[in-house]
């Protein structure tokens, strides 16, 4: 480079930035704060997810017997024996049927939020009122309502139905039978003389949820491995509510074992049934033999 090169960057290029800098102060705060606010705002309105675990023990003796089996080196095929039967149970954990039967012991079929002025906040309790749904109930029950509750016998129920906005006013302990909706709303003994003052100004929101997308959800939700060199299987749930997400898993590891001893019962009575067919026929032998016995 020679000497008559002039660098990249000078000094004056340096003055002549600060000065504008220096000019317009206001505009770079005001475009911090806008920043700032915006990236609050962003993490304002996140939703947290949560993870709950549970563990299942398959059998309290498969797990002696599974480390034996690797330690020493027995049978390959009784070691992929016992993963088979692992797995296979792993599956029945994230099984469709047993979730319903989990959801049929949880009330999931209804999500209850809580409208503010920049986030929608789901929640799990201490909800003034409750929707009751039947089991076999309409698809247009499948959208979000918005509910206001004007004092303690009546509430105003929003929401939009082929692009129309519709409210109207409810009783508590009626069914909604409007636009082919049907449903109940029922208030819960938070809902007094005392305290319709502060809930009228709260802005509720719930959703009838289809029973089919709820199923799928917790199955996509849900991770199930089995912990190495065990029988034990660890089933993790994400949700966005902690206390939902552990008693849905303790739900669940009721209902698997619940049903794992009802299997056992059955099998149990299924052999003892053909035992004592398996008896009787034999007993009918030895007579016949007997009698055969006796005529000569």
């Amino acid at each position: 480079m020679s000497k008559t090169d002039k660098a990249l960057v000078s000094f004056e290029d340096i003055d002549r930035v600060l000065k504008i800098v220096y000019t317009n102060w206001y505009v770079v705060i005001l475009a911090l704060l806008i920043s700032s606010g915006a990236a609050m705002l962003y993490l304002h309105r996140l939703t947290d997810i949560y993870a709950a675990k549970s563990q299942i023990l398959l059998k309290s003796e498969e797990a002696s017997t599974f480390q034996s089996l690797l330690s020493s080196g027995i049978s390959s095929y009784s070691r992929y024996q016992t993963y088979e039967q692992i797995a296979s149970q792993m599956k029945v954990v994230k099984s469709t049927d047993l979730i319903h039967h989990v959801l049929d012991k949880l009330e999931l079929d209804v999500s209850y939020f809580i409208v503010g002025r920049l986030k929608v906040t789901e929640v799990y309790e201490n909800i003034p009122f409750e929707v009751i749904v039947p089991r076999q109930t309409n698809s247009n029950n499948y959208r979000q309502f918005y509910l206001t509750l004007l004092d303690t016998s009546s509430y105003r129920l929003d929401y939009t139905l082929n692009g129309e906005e519709i409210s109207s006013t409810q009783k508590f302990g009626e069914l909604v039978l409007e636009e082919g909706l049907y449903f109940e709303v029922g208030k819960r003994r938070s809902v007094t003389h005392e305290s319709i003052e502060v809930l009228k100004n709260i802005q509720y929101a719930f959703r009838i949820n289809n029973r089919r997308q709820m199923v799928n959800n917790f199955k996509n939700s849900m991770d199930v491995v089995n912990i190495d060199y065990t029988s034990i299987i660890e089933i993790t749930l994400h949700d966005k509510i902690v206390k939902r997400a552990i008693e849905f898993l303790d739900t669940l590891a009721s209902v698997y074992i619940t049903g794992t001893v009802e299997n056992k019962i059955l099998v149990n009575e299924n052999t003892l049934e053909y035992i004592e067919r398996q008896l009787e026929e034999v007993t009918e032998i030895i007579n016949t033999i007997e009698y055969e016995i006796e005529g000569y």
